[in-house]
């Protein structure tokens, strides 16, 4: 998305003067929630209002700040009935299990149900009894109490404050995008929120065409979601060579600085500076003195309070910025008001501390990021760091400076510590206009670097990108920055599940510690034999297609040979070594059958169906966005907008001058302001269509890491084994059958094999290269050799894919070259992808040193 590069330089003159906060009054100055949608309305609340008074369905995004209580929700778990036990007599066990652990038979019921087990091949469903309880306590008790004794149990998630989960994956509820409300009751409660109460079935999903409708499409793509930014600038009187921990009385929080922006919009609704100290006022930002550290605090809590933010944002605030603030206001005595506050829902100060100060190990890249902040009811905080960690995991760096350089955005101001410690230092021996103005300079400091947060969000759709990974599996935007992609796709895994008629179990069992056989690394053939450029060509999404092609799913895996036998199916042998020991087993083959599909493959099959809809959208507005780029670069160079598109269909090839006239050219007679306007819409649906397919792409390349880990409770060794085994066995396949066709193997390992054409595919241009005079130069040459690898490499790939179609009779693994490799000199490889053509012209832009990446 287009942004501005550059702080507003708005001349200061004519400012009026800083507000005050003394903890005697209301805090004024501060505009509420409801004032700030008021301001940006377009009518959008007379239609809630009308809606509301009609009964109408309403929607409503579920990271607003709006109480809707769901009601009708059942809290139960299931239990297996042993195949060896009968019905009658197992009920009688649990019902005794269960009225000695809830002290009665009062406090629970049970009902017969029959389902299909995760895993094991089964042709007809098996007995459950469904154990119904009153309240999360009695149903954790009890579930507790069950398996204690070794009875297995299902839809069983045991953490009560993460129930939610599961209800959510059972009723399909969308807890992270739009959901329309019918039925309903409500009313108006304090802070200007919503209170309604709905039943679980008038709780649905927002329908495609609600999305499609020209009076809702608008709102419901860019919605009011608001954003607070926040930093923070500390101080110790002991000096530099102390850092400020809230635990020493030398040190304390003295500014406070604040954005609030709409989600998808980098421009600040409003900025607000709290300080405790006389400060310059600046017409920028709202500039409140607090005159003590406590009102600091307690202006912080009254600002939140009227914001009422459904995302709180910050750089690394989750290691220092909120415990600073949560420890010094405990010290100081004021959390609990603080808390209360903020929050719409009371706490007492005990339970704040214990289950509102919540500790989270976010991983990134393998390793916990440990992340401490307040929760408050309606408000997902988020740390920007960690989530850049994972954007650069191979950067050495992770400060805010690093990540807007690499981002290209407007950089922060510099403001050592020492300079900051030195004015801040003045001001509280004696406050004059000098000082004040130094303060001024630090509020602009920290309000950048909190403006600079929502700025790299967006830059990297960071939020939408969340929601799009909570919505396909049913979890929350809490659920999505702050849990692993295991928790996500099982939960995926078992809405799935439920939808099939399939009950699983959420409780890992861990049994297995040794690994299971990996990818095959076929030896490089190491020197510099740079005459011919390598190819690569990789199997497209390996683990996936694999399951899909073998029907690797629990349901249709059979364990045992006797079972085999009699199945009467045709089968797919899983054979491989673990820990030194055969092992041995069978699944169904599908043979293409959509009845014959384990759960594993369906739920493969519609991801990539659904990806695959949304890149045939996105192909055409990425197009757009990168022809309207190519005119934004030459308008860059002084030329205005009419110049910039003539030059360019002046210079398109033929191919490419239709698709840049359809794109181009409506523009001529525009304004450059409208040209922006456009390009900025264009980028919105680009951001928010790569985020549905980067989301669908991120479950599907993952499935694999979570149904093969043996820490998850959908691990089954004879599957995970079965992966990696099939992967050694096709790319060993491909291998013999490229060296049939007198392709040299440079390297070669898990999806990939690097390969080099017959020499004789490139005798012609030899000849006329080594001709002498008249022959053709060396960029003409080595043109010339990708251009001719690219051709060896689609007859190649055709006839790999038909090779594997032939022997795993069905369509699902399929191989694709993804780059021509030309080592130009030592450890530089020049590289041209499979999506256009090689320029050699073009070197400086286009050559990258890959330092051996590829080990030749």
């Amino acid at each position: 998305m287009h942004t501005p590069t550059s702080f507003d330089q708005t001349d200061r003159s004519g400012t009026t003067p800083a507000l005050r906060y003394d903890d005697t009054g209301p805090l004024a100055g501060v505009p509420s929630r409801n004032e700030i949608v008021a301001e940006y309305d377009n009518g959008m609340t007379a239609i809630l209002q009308q809606s509301l008074s009609d009964k109408q369905p309403i929607h409503f995004m579920p990271t607003e700040v709006t109480v809707v209580k769901i009601t009708g929700i059942k809290l139960f778990f299931d239990v297996e009935v042993p195949e060896e036990m009968s019905l009658s007599t197992f009920k009688t066990r649990l019902v005794n299990i269960l009225s000695n652990t809830l002290k009665g038979t009062s406090k629970f019921g049970i009902e017969n149900i029959s389902a299909f087990p995760l895993q094991g091949y089964y042709t007809e469903k098996k007995s459950y009894i469904r154990v119904i309880t009153w309240n999360q306590f009695d149903r954790y008790n009890a579930l507790k109490a069950v398996r204690e004794v070794g009875i297995r149990t299902a839809s069983d998630d045991l953490t009560p404050i993460y129930y939610y989960r599961k209800v959510a994956r059972e009723k399909r509820l969308p807890l992270s995008s739009w959901a329309t409300l019918s039925n309903y009751f409500h009313e108006y409660i304090q802070g200007g929120t919503y209170l309604f109460q709905v039943s679980v079935n008038n709780y649905n999903p927002t329908s495609e065409d609600d999305y499609n409708n020209p009076l809702f499409s608008s709102t419901l793509s860019r919605d009011r979601t608001l954003v607070l930014t926040w930093d923070i600038e500390t101080y110790s009187s002991l000096g530099l060579g102390k850092f400020p921990t809230a635990q020493s009385d030398e040190s304390n929080v003295f500014m406070i600085c604040m954005t609030v922006h709409w989600k998808d919009d980098p421009e600040p609704l409003k900025q607000i500076c709290l300080v405790d100290i006389e400060t310059a006022p600046d017409p920028r930002w709202i500039t409140i003195v607090c005159g003590s550290q406590t009102n600091l605090l307690k202006a912080f809590a009254l600002c939140w309070k009227l914001l009422a933010p459904d995302i709180h944002i910050g750089f690394n605030d989750s290691q220092y910025d909120w415990r600073f603030i949560v420890e010094k206001a405990k010290k100081l005595g004021v959390l609990e008001w603080v808390f209360n506050q903020m929050s719409l829902k009371y706490s007492s100060l005990e339970k704040i501390t214990k289950w509102q100060y919540q500790y989270n190990a976010i991983k990134v890249n393998d390793i916990p990021f440990h992340s401490k902040h307040l929760k408050i009811p309606g408000c997902v905080a988020i740390d920007v760091r960690p989530c850049f960690m994972k954007f650069y995991s191979k950067a050495e760096k992770s400060s805010l400076a690093f990540y807007l350089n690499e981002c290209g955005l407007e950089s922060k101001l510099d403001m050592p510590f020492n300079r900051m410690f030195k004015y801040y230092r003045n001001a509280l021996k004696e406050a004059d206009a000098t000082t004040a103005e130094q303060m001024r300079e630090i509020a602009k400091y920290c309000i950048i670097d909190a403006l600079s947060c929502q700025r790299l969000m967006i830059k990297h759709n960071v939020i939408n990108e969340y929601r799009e990974v909570a919505s396909i599996a049913f979890i929350s935007l809490f659920d999505a920055h702050y849990f692993a992609i295991g928790m996500k796709v099982s939960n995926l895994l078992s809405a799935s599940a439920w939808r099939e008629g399939i009950l699983t179990s959420t409780i890992s069992e861990r049994t297995e510690t040794e690994s299971f056989p990996g990818a095959y690394v076929f030896p490089p053939i190491k020197g510099l034999k740079n005459k011919c450029p390598v190819t690569g060509l990789d199997f497209r999404s390996l683990y996936p297609s694999l399951i899909m092609t073998y029907n690797l799913s629990p349901d249709k895996i059979i364990l045992f040979q006797e079972r085999a036998e009699q199945s009467g199916k045709k089968l797919h042998e899983i054979s491989f070594k673990f820990n030194n020991q055969d092992c041995l087993a069978w699944s169904i083959r599908h043979n293409n059958t959509p009845e014959e599909k384990g759960l594993y493959v369906t739920i493969l099959e519609y991801l990539s169906i659904k990806r695959n809809e949304i890149k045939e959208r996105l192909a055409p507005v990425k197009e757009k966005k990168e022809d309207m780029e190519l005119v934004i670069g030459l308008m860059g160079k002084d030329l205005s907008l009419p110049e910039a598109i003539e030059h360019i269909l002046a210079k398109a090839g033929e191919k490419k001058r239709a698709s840049l006239n359809k794109n181009l050219y409506h523009f001529i007679n525009k304004e450059k302001h409208e040209f922006m306007t456009e390009y900025d819409s264009v980028c919105f649906v680009y951001s928010c269509l790569d985020a549905k397919q980067n989301a669908l792409k991120m479950y599907m390349n993952t499935f694999y890491s979570t149904a093969g880990d043996s820490k998850s409770p959908f691990f089954l060794r004879a599957l995970a084994g079965g992966v990696t085994s099939a992967g050694q066995r096709n790319i060993k396949l491909v291998a013999d059958f490229v060296k049939s066709r007198d392709f040299q193997i440079k390297y070669g390992d898990t999806d990939s094999l690097y390969l080099v054409p017959p020499e004789r595919c490139f005798q012609e241009c030899d000849e006329a290269y080594d001709s002498g005079n008249g022959g053709i130069s060396k960029e003409e040459y080595w043109s010339r050799m990708v251009k001719i690898s690219i051709e060896e490499m689609k007859k190649l790939c055709d006839e790999v894919n038909d090779f594997l179609k032939k022997d795993n009779r069905s369509s699902y693994l399929k191989m694709a070259y993804e780059e021509v490799l030309f080592l130009v000199v030592q450890s530089t490889l020049f590289i041209v992808t499979h999506l256009g053509t090689s320029i050699f012209g073009d070197y400086e832009q286009t050559v990258l040193r890959l330092y051996f990446y590829y080990k030749f």
